[in-house]
């Protein structure tokens, strides 16, 4: 099961299609945490559409180099390579997924997230970012 995982045929198409619903679903501006969230502590620049359409770029990227330098140019070290970077914005929108949960906020669609929902989703993450690390 976790080799099948590790399939660029089926990780690559995922970060696809999730970074293109940046661009298409407005909902994602409402998780992005705004400036002084967590008692002043979250300072970080620039509008949420900006963040959102940025990470929504960088995720349909990384899930195309995923899936072409394994499949079609069969090259190891680029796919480390796109690998550690989807590991790495995996990391950095942590902070959106945990401003969901501190903010009870909702996933885009109207999907509601309980407590269960939010703790799923931490998991979900976590075991992403596994089979990232496995990838590198």
């Amino acid at each position: 099961m976790g080799e099948f995982l590790w399939h660029p045929e089926l990780i690559g198409p995922i970060f696809i299609l999730a970074g293109v619903s940046h661009f298409f679903v407005e909902e994602f501006i409402d998780i992005f945490p705004p400036i002084g969230t967590w008692g002043g502590l979250w300072q970080l620049p620039g509008s949420a559409k900006f963040h959102v359409y940025w990470t929504g770029f960088a995720e349909a990227g990384g899930g195309l180099g995923l899936l072409l330098s394994k499949s079609v140019l069969h090259n190891d070290a680029l796919f480390s390579t796109f690998a550690a970077l989807l590991l790495g914005l995996s990391v950095a929108v942590y902070p959106a997924n945990f401003y969901m949960y501190t903010h009870g906020k909702q996933l885009p669609k109207g999907v509601e997230m309980d407590n269960t929902s939010h703790a799923g989703r931490f998991v979900a993450q976590i075991v992403l970012c596994g089979v990232l690390a496995g990838m590198i």
